[in-house]
């Protein structure tokens, strides 16, 4: 190894005569050369750098392209730092001519706009779409009532969000109501955010008031039987729809798009599917299930009187011979179970005829603001407390397992699925089970003998 030596003077003093390395030309370059060049030219930001393996000297241009709003990077080499400068102004004076990106010339986009463009391209269902331009719609009337100088999303603030937010508390709306409300306005602001970054700021966590603790409504395992048999007797348009709900845990479209090609009769199966009426609510969703004889037999009953059948196969329809939407569907369930919490009254005459006024009420007052849908709570409450355990019944109703050994490992056949639509078949083991409810609505003898 070729060495130097160095003489070291100290206050004039003669030291000693040190070995130092050599430096050939071309070695030691990269640890003493100085720090890279980095600048920025319009909105084009130039760095210099160079290769790992043969340490070749690069030039990367940074910008971002408006017109996709992905960040664009380059690597040029051969040029020094005069010609790449030139680059860079030639790509700032392209995006002056309209061509690209170009910070604080670009309009941000009315707040309804920008709204309804985040929604359409989140990918969500219809229903979930159209739920959210719904109440982002209330949102621009809130906004120009109260803001009215407030037009795109360059002048929003997330003040204004907040007080939208207090408004709908102050109103009374329960906490997953306000949560679907802002829903919208947190997706569209992301968007916003991601497209103008230079005019949106984020948006901070907006926290909601704590929703008050309650107790989940469902009926008790003798109050569903009841009631089944009141709507076997009194409203055959939904029983068979509220039977799936209560007896196979299905939701409130899941039963009423079914289809007559989804049931295996013979096997005593039903498969839950995207009918193009309908689209399962996540992937878990998508399931196969065997069924209680009672279920099977309400669907008999179903595809046997059904006069006139969609060309689609559908089981169900309303009196109209339209399908079934979520909102018609909700109002005559609604009706129904009002109906069927009546109490048996008459009205005498003055002549003495006696008029009946509900002569089919089953007098269960809590059926009067008893949720349909929560007839599917119904079911999970009676198969936990038949020893159904948890995992079965996630997979039965189409739950996410929640856990990585649920949801990558555990396999679920069909004959444990099995196991949960046979536990439903011995639910008058339950029998009647006492309540802490103020207003139980427990049936009398009297009105269990009369249907």
């Amino acid at each position: 190894m070729y060495t130097a030596t160095a003489t070291i003077y100290e206050s004039g003093i003669h030291s000693q005569r040190l070995p130092l390395p050599a430096i050939w030309p071309g070695e030691g370059v990269n640890t003493l050369a100085t720090k890279p060049a980095q600048f920025r030219v319009g909105i084009v930001s130039v760095t210099e750098g160079r290769t790992a393996k043969k340490d070749l000297a690069y030039w990367e241009l940074r910008y971002v392209d408006r017109a996709t709003g992905l960040e664009v990077r380059r690597r040029v080499s051969g040029l020094d730092r005069q010609e790449v400068s030139g680059m860079a102004d030639n790509l700032t004076k392209q995006a002056y001519a309209d061509k690209g990106y170009l910070p604080g010339r670009m309009k941000a986009p009315l707040v309804g706009e920008g709204i309804t463009e985040a929604v359409q391209l989140a990918g969500t269902l219809d229903q979930t779409c159209v739920a959210r331009l719904r109440w982002s719609a209330k949102f621009v009337a809130w906004l120009a009532e109260r803001y009215p100088a407030c037009k795109t999303w360059a002048d929003l603030r997330p003040a204004m969000v907040k007080g939208f937010k207090l408004d709908l508390e102050k109103r009374g709306l329960s906490f997953n109501t306000v949560r679907l409300a802002l829903a919208p306005l947190k997706l569209a602001w992301r968007h916003m955010v991601e497209s103008y970054p230079d005019m949106v700021r984020p948006l901070p966590r907006i926290k909601q008031k704590a929703p008050p603790r309650r107790e989940i409504e469902c009926l008790e395992a003798h109050e569903v039987d009841i009631l089944l048999v009141w709507l076997r007797e009194n409203a055959r348009d939904v029983w068979p729809i509220a039977t799936l709900q209560a007896l196979a845990g299905l939701r409130m479209l899941e039963a009423a798009a079914l289809r007559f090609q989804d049931v295996d009769f013979e096997a005593g199966i039903l498969t839950v599917t995207d009918t193009g009426h309908h689209c399962p609510k996540t992937r878990d969703s998508y399931r196969i299930i065997p069924l209680c004889a009672e279920a099977l037999g309400a669907l008999r009953a179903a595809a046997t009187e059904q006069k006139v059948r969609p060309a689609t196969g559908e089981l169900f329809t309303n009196q109209d011979g339209s399908l079934w939407s979520v909102s018609s569907l909700t109002h005559r369930m609604t009706r129904t179970l009002r109906r069927a919490a009546a109490k048996p009254e008459e009205k005498i005459r003055s002549n003495g005829w006696k008029l009946p006024l509900n002569k089919n009420g089953l007098d269960m007052p809590r059926l009067k603001a008893f949720p349909a849908r929560r007839l599917r709570a119904s079911f999970a409450t009676m198969a936990g407390r038949l020893g159904v355990s948890d995992r079965l019944l996630k997979a039965y109703m189409g739950h996410t397992a929640g856990d990585i050994l649920g949801g990558h490992y555990r396999r679920i056949d069909m004959e444990e699925l099995r196991s949960v639509s046979g536990a439903i078949e011995r639910r008058s083991s339950l029998g009647e089970r006492k309540t802490d409810r103020k207003e139980t609505g427990d049936i009398e003898p009297a009105a269990i003998a009369a249907v």
